[in-house]
């Protein structure tokens, strides 16, 4: 009888504008296909650990809880300044706690004009109950073979192997990437050379087909190449729907992340009417339904107000934007 698949590269909703399933979705969905456990491992972040742990443990299904991690490429590697991604599952205890640690540096130690990352040598004395998947096309293995550099992907797979000695998977992805087909078998070949193992993955954004469509035109507007105001705007506004999604989900700690950063958005951007919306009126409606989220000391152990949620309204004449 042949193994069970078990899904090991899913983002979450808690991954902004690439994931759309909420965490206890996963599990739920998880056990309506039959997995006996599942993976977690949203980018940078472990906001989604503990609601999907708990649905899977609700829900009879293994939760395997990890973290996409941003990588910075070592000097003798290069360039300098590139950032890759490695896949880290946590494997018990001791894991999970030098991922919470990995996690919290790519926040908190990196300079304040980097996106969050870690520098390669950050790994050294954290790898301990780790797994480390290579992270298909986003990863420096299959980057490097893509651009024709397989010392240098040879080189930085001895030093992973090195770091995660016996927990090091090379990964292959077949989803149309063109880094990852190009990359395909120098991969298979450097994990024959150096008795590694290989994993097959198929990442998931999302749980229901319908969601590809509202993914890729949220994605596009989010991170393509669209005016500064006009992406301070869009953040604004989607990160101020996102903050009514966790309360109505129960989640007003994150309710009140959300919120504070859509009001940093709103605040740079500095406009009274954009795209025609009247911001002003929108935002006082934002501030009545949860500055109360600001006046507490901790919003999970206060009662949820009735909530009245806010009405765009457009103005009848056509404003510019960038």
């Amino acid at each position: 009888m042949s193994a069970p698949y078990v899904p090991l590269r899913v983002f979450s909703s808690f991954t902004m504008l690439e994931g759309a399933i909420e965490p206890k979705a996963i599990a739920k969905h998880a056990r309506k296909l039959g997995f006996p456990a599942i993976g977690l491992n949203d980018r940078n972040g472990l906001y989604a650990a503990m609601p999907f742990g708990e649905a899977c443990m609700a829900e009879g299904v293994q939760p395997i809880t990890g973290a996409l991690l941003a990588v910075a490429r070592p000097d003798d590697i290069g360039p300098a300044g590139t950032l890759d991604w490695l896949v880290l599952l946590a494997q018990d205890e001791v894991g999970y706690d030098n991922l919470c640690r990995l996690v919290s540096a790519a926040h908190l130690d990196r300079p304040i004009h980097e996106e969050p990352n870690v520098a390669f040598d950050a790994l050294h004395g954290s790898t301990d109950g780790l797994i480390a998947l290579t992270a298909g096309g986003e990863g420096a293995l299959a980057r490097l073979f893509a651009d024709g550099q397989s010392g240098k992907a040879g080189s930085y797979a001895g030093k992973l192997k090195t770091l995660f000695e016996g927990r090091l998977y090379v990964e292959l992805s077949r989803r149309g990437d063109p880094v990852e087909e190009a990359a395909e078998a120098p991969l298979i070949e450097l994990a024959y050379t150096l008795d590694l193992p290989l994993i097959a993955t198929n990442p998931a954004q999302y749980a229901e087909p319908q969601f590809h469509a509202a993914h890729d035109v949220w994605e596009e507007r989010w991170m393509g190449e669209v005016g500064a105001d006009e992406k301070l705007f869009l953040q604004a506004m989607i990160q101020s729907a996102v903050a009514f999604h966790h309360l109505d989900i129960g989640r007003p700690g994150a309710s009140r992340q959300m919120y504070q950063r859509a009001k940093e958005k709103f605040s740079r951007l500095g406009k009274k009417v954009f795209m025609s919306l009247d911001l002003e009126e929108y935002q006082d409606q934002l501030d009545t339904a949860l500055s109360w989220l600001l006046s507490v000391p901790d919003p999970r152990e206060h009662p949820i107000p009735e909530i009245r949620h806010p009405k765009i309204r457009l103005l009848a004449q056509i404003n510019d934007f960038d």
